[in-house]
């Protein structure tokens, strides 16, 4: 997504407009979901050190073992989602987690991204394409309603 503005701003619809507020929904649906399960989960909206590295929360466990999270809100209305090897996320090691979420229906996909990259042969495909009934073997799925 290209950025509306070229200064900070405190969300992500004043720096992306719509997509930017799909984003965020996206965002708001995941976290009440983990929240709803008893997962320590930090909203990291307002962070901007953590948004430029590409981290939307952090799930903190029991034990303080925090981990980095990458939200897509990209499963379209039929249910296909991508990945994309030139995401930040699937570039550097500053993210621990990946989830594609569709906003509409509250599912999302959750996966380790450096498991994803053990399992993927990207090749010369940039993008690798996916299904809501047929996720890839390292992904878990969850329903929020």
């Amino acid at each position: 997504m290209t950025r509306l503005v070229k200064e900070w701003t405190k969300t992500t619809e004043e720096a992306y407009g719509v997509r930017g507020k799909k984003g965020r929904e996206g965002e708001v649906v995941v976290i009440s979901k983990l929240r709803s399960l008893g997962i320590k989960v930090e909203d990291c909206e307002s962070d901007v050190s953590m948004q430029l590295a590409g981290i939307y929360i952090v799930i903190v466990s029991p034990n303080g073992v925090r981990t980095t999270v990458d939200i897509k809100s990209n499963i379209n209305s039929r249910g296909y989602f991508y990945i994309d090897k030139n995401w930040k996320c699937c570039t550097s090691d500053l993210v621990d987690k990946i989830i594609h979420i569709n906003v509409e229906k509250k599912q999302f996909v959750m996966y380790d991204v450096s498991e994803a990259k053990e399992q993927i042969e990207f090749g010369a495909n940039i993008l690798i394409k996916y299904h809501w009934d047929a996720i890839p073997p390292f992904a878990t799925k969850y329903t929020s309603r």
